[in-house]
């Protein structure tokens, strides 16, 4: 999960959260900033800090699929200041994966 700072004012307090499907195993978790943690509900939450203007952040998550077919993982990053949104639709991001035998 990429998170960017399009806006015109620094992102107070980001905070992310990654629910696992349940046919995706946990495997490992890094964040360019900030920390990270896998609960027992196969969630991963994150608080990311301040993320200034124009910068990005990372949090990179490796899992194992034990099912074969279609799934979507959804990724959601907030922050605790309101700022007007140019550009709303590119706020709910999601990626469609395939997992072949």
């Amino acid at each position: 999960m990429t998170v960017r700072n399009t806006g015109s004012q620094v992102a107070l307090s980001v905070g992310a959260s990654i629910p696992l499907p349940e046919q995706l195993d946990f495997v490992s978790l890094v964040s360019s900033q900030g920390s990270c943690t896998h609960d027992r509900w196969s969630s991963v939450l994150c608080k990311l800090g301040d993320l200034p203007t124009g910068r990005a952040l990372t949090v990179t998550l490796q899992c194992t699929p034990s099912k074969t077919g279609s799934l979507t993982v959804k990724a959601f990053a907030l922050t605790e200041a309101l700022d007007h949104d140019a550009n709303s639709g590119n706020d709910m991001p999601s990626l469609s994966l395939t997992v072949l035998p």
